[in-house]
């Protein structure tokens, strides 16, 4: 699997990220193997929340806490100036 594969984009970025940790966790790598995306947030403050995200084919659940990241050069060409980014980690899978 490539290690940059992304999906489909038009879902939220925490389902986006769900996604991908879910891909890595199972190995399911078809567009639909992922079904059934419940995303739920832990309420705390932006930068320092966590979500789990819970799939009902394949059977699993994701653990991800989140971060931000400063970027020293813009994300994009029309961007400015550099910003920061939201990062996902997976901390705790379960299947």
């Amino acid at each position: 699997m490539p290690a940059r594969l992304r999906g489909r984009s038009s879902p939220a970025p925490t389902v986006q990220a769900a996604q991908h940790h879910a891909r890595i966790t199972t190995g399911a790598t078809g567009l639909d193997d992922r079904r059934g995306t419940d995303v739920t947030s832990d309420g705390a403050p932006a930068g320092s929340t966590g979500w789990r995200a819970t799939f009902t084919r394949p059977d699993c659940v994701v653990q991800m806490p989140e971060r931000s990241v400063s970027l020293d050069q813009p994300s994009t060409c029309a961007a400015r100036p550099a910003g920061r980014i939201r990062v996902f980690d997976l901390a705790d899978p379960h299947r």
